[in-house]
């Protein structure tokens, strides 16, 4: 790689970190959940804390894949109407749609930080970890959606927003790869 690719690389890979975070958090989520109904099934010694850490991880991966999703447009829409009008009240509609996400996303950061502040003195029931351990992944995923449609929307008012593959930078690695 040359050492412009290998910035672009590192840029998509800092870009797309919250990606790659919620996949590793899923992967434990899912490698935990397996080794504790192998304990308390086969071995009948359930690990205490498990249930907790799941649903943590849970919590994490989920709000992390609905940033990703919203940042790449995969979120499921219903658009029979939306593809009846005309290309111009389509593009109007699509920015004023961004623009009301923008303001929804930065009330619910905002709502995020004040629950994180209520629950500073709180601790989950097993593990005794502090309650922002949960809760702080509603400031870190709101808050990459907020930047994601603020994003949308200045790209869409410049035209020139388009939808990026996210796995591109693994399959341009695969490429290289086979080109080796």
């Amino acid at each position: 790689m040359n050492k412009r690719s290998e910035k672009n690389f590192l840029i998509r890979f800092l870009r797309d970190a919250d990606m790659y975070i919620g996949g590793i958090l899923f992967g434990i989520l899912v490698t935990l959940t397996f080794i504790n109904v192998l304990m308390r099934y086969i071995f009948r010694m359930p690990i205490s804390w498990s249930e907790e850490m799941i649903l943590i991880l849970f919590a994490w991966s989920t709000y992390l894949g609905i940033a990703v999703c919203l940042r790449y447009d995969k979120h499921m829409r219903v658009s029979f109407i939306f593809d009846l009008l005309p290309k111009p009240i389509q593009k109007f509609l699509d920015i004023a749609n961004d623009i009301v996400l923008l303001i929804l996303f930065g009330y619910l950061s905002y709502l995020s930080v004040v629950l994180c502040s209520y629950a500073s003195v709180k601790r989950t029931l097993v593990m005794r970890l502090p309650a922002n351990v949960v809760n702080a992944t509603l400031i870190a995923c709101f808050g990459i959606m907020t930047v994601s449609c603020a994003y949308k929307v200045v790209n869409k008012l410049r035209r020139t927003y388009s939808v990026e593959n996210p796995l591109a930078d693994v399959e341009e690695l695969a490429r290289e790869m086979d080109n080796m």
